[in-house]
């Protein structure tokens, strides 16, 4: 049992601070900014899920997608990585195509 808990298969250590050095990412999570959204119309029936699947190619893969919502008025915002990467897309061809 100590076995288990002590150790991983892939490192070799599950201390505290091993444990720690791979949340880090989260530790690090800031609240994304408007500037690093995009606001568009949506259908209601269509779930976010769905348009996660549709806007992969377009933004350069999910990795760049922080957090998606439907809000009021049958409108979705999706939240990107950083504001280079919303303003690269925006200025695109690829939203309108």
């Amino acid at each position: 049992m100590a076995d288990i808990v002590s150790t991983d298969s892939t490192s070799g250590n599950n201390s505290y601070a091993s444990r720690v050095k791979r949340l880090h990412h989260i530790m690090k999570f800031r609240n994304p900014e408007d500037e690093q959204a995009f606001v568009f119309d949506c259908i209601s029936d269509i779930k976010a899920k769905q348009y996660l699947h549709a806007m992969n190619n377009v933004v350069g893969g999910l990795k760049n997608i922080i957090a998606v919502s439907k809000i009021e008025n049958n409108q979705m915002v999706v939240y990107l990585i950083s504001k280079e990467v919303q303003s690269s897309i925006a200025t695109s061809k690829t939203l309108c195509d």
